[in-house]
């Protein structure tokens, strides 16, 4: 499993995990070439994790006042976009996707994650810590 910062809020971590291990299963799932139908399923459930996981966030932040929330938010929308695109040129393919495609693919989105929980969910954990002062981190 691609490894992950820790924001030391569990509930966030956890799901962070839970969403890389179903990137990681899509990406099996397309590398060995699987039904197309298995693949889009792994996607679909990758969205809906994400979507929850962001819903989550989203809810805590906004009761917390957060003063970062817009751009917490339009980061989770390129994620999400990502996924449809994603999804749109699976469904769309009439041949399977080489290994090498697929590990590039899964790649941008872990990295995009990692991205994600250093530029922002870190920030954000570190901002409640310390009882909701001015992030640490300006951006």
């Amino acid at each position: 499993m691609i490894p992950l910062p820790r924001t030391g809020h569990a509930q966030m971590d956890g799901e962070h995990q839970t969403l890389i291990h179903w990137l990681e299963t899509a990406a099996a799932r397309i590398g060995d070439a699987a039904p197309l139908d298995e693949a889009l399923y792994a996607i679909d459930v990758v969205r809906h994790l994400a979507c929850s996981h962001f819903d989550d966030e989203r809810i805590e932040m906004h009761a917390w006042s957060y003063p970062r929330l817009v751009d917490h938010e339009r980061d989770h929308r390129e994620l999400l976009n990502a996924l449809e695109g994603l999804r749109r040129e699976l469904a769309a393919r009439e041949d399977a996707i080489d290994g090498a495609s697929c590990a590039a693919l899964r790649d941008r989105l872990a990295s995009w994650m990692l991205t994600h929980i250093i530029e922002h969910d870190q920030p954000y954990a570190e901002w409640l810590r310390s009882g909701g002062e001015a992030p640490s981190r300006p951006r």
